[in-house]
């Protein structure tokens, strides 16, 4: 076998060395949680939600975790975002003086390229959502909390699919 022989056969069947690492390149890094004070106990009343998250990331052998801030309803949102790009935005369901749908449009509004999420985390608000749904065009997606961390994770990986499915599977 010549040299050109041996390169044609090297390059046919040669394991696509770089591929892997283009894969997901878009990924989400930057979270900001946004929440009723309340909400924002329950979430972090069995540990701290990043270090949840981190193990669930360490333990399913993805690469680094997002890092999430929190931040209230009662907090300057506008002027939290103009201090930091985030990624993404989760906003959980409120009813009382702000609405998470105002919020999110006021958002979409200024920011009309940012992600958000809508979190639900009473059983009864599928029910609201259902009735707002002029709004539902703001969210990317709307998720049910039951109290299990590995939501976060299926959030976060479910919108890096959407961002990178068509360059992926090509």
């Amino acid at each position: 076998m010549n040299l050109e022989e041996l390169n044609y056969y090297f390059t046919k069947f040669k394991f696509g060395d770089d591929s892997f690492h283009n894969l997901m390149k878009k990924r989400i890094r930057e979270i900001l949680l946004i929440s009723t004070v309340y909400d924002a106990y329950v979430l972090e009343k069995d540990g701290r939600l990043s270090e949840q998250i981190y193990g669930e990331y360490r333990q399913l052998d993805l690469s680094t975790a997002p890092r999430i801030t929190t931040a209230t309803f009662s907090e300057d949102i506008f002027q939290i975002l103009k201090n930091r790009e985030y990624d993404l935005i989760i906003i959980t369901m409120r009813i009382n003086d702000t609405s998470s749908f105002d919020l999110g449009k006021s958002i979409k509004d200024k920011y009309p390229d940012q992600n958000m999420l809508l979190l639900l985390n009473r059983q009864s608000y599928p029910e609201i959502v259902n009735k707002r749904t002029e709004y539902l065009k703001i969210f990317n997606d709307i998720f049910l909390w039951r109290g299990d961390p590995k939501l976060f994770i299926a959030m976060i990986k479910s919108l890096e699919d959407k961002f990178n499915v068509d360059f992926d599977t090509k």
